[in-house]
């Protein structure tokens, strides 16, 4: 597992089988659209912490499920081989993708950190 894995900067973030993650109305979900989020770096070695964002928004929890809104929220992004966790800081619950064809009603949640799961593995990807 790499520390501090990602450089600050514009990223597109997919699933495992490679199909992108953007956002629907408010809902980070896997739509198929290939959307830049930003990442920012918080912490330093071996605690980072990242910001997400898209557009002024921040990615966020919101009741369990991953969401763009004002609030600043932090994460942990570690890498595990080519492909990423972002798990909610301070907690055990990280990304988690339904699975399912690429729609807007797709939307990520928070479930138990498995990063051997690959619903919970993603890439991201400079862009």
């Amino acid at each position: 597992m790499a520390t501090c894995p990602l450089a600050p900067g514009y990223y597109y973030i997919s699933t495992r089988e490679h199909q992108f993650v953007g956002v629907s109305q408010s809902a980070v979900a896997v739509n198929g659209t290939k959307m830049r989020f930003h990442i920012t770096k918080n912490g330093t070695s071996p605690n980072c912490t990242y910001e997400i964002t898209f557009g002024s928004n921040f990615a966020q929890d919101d009741h369990g499920e991953v969401a763009i809104g004002h609030y600043h929220q932090q994460w942990e992004i570690k890498q595990w081989g080519q492909v990423y966790t972002v798990q909610l800081k301070g907690t055990n619950r990280a990304w988690t993708d339904p699975q399912g064809p690429p729609s807007p009603h797709r939307q990520l949640y928070l479930d138990e950190l498995n990063a051997a799961l690959p619903w919970q593995q993603f890439w991201f990807t400079k862009a």
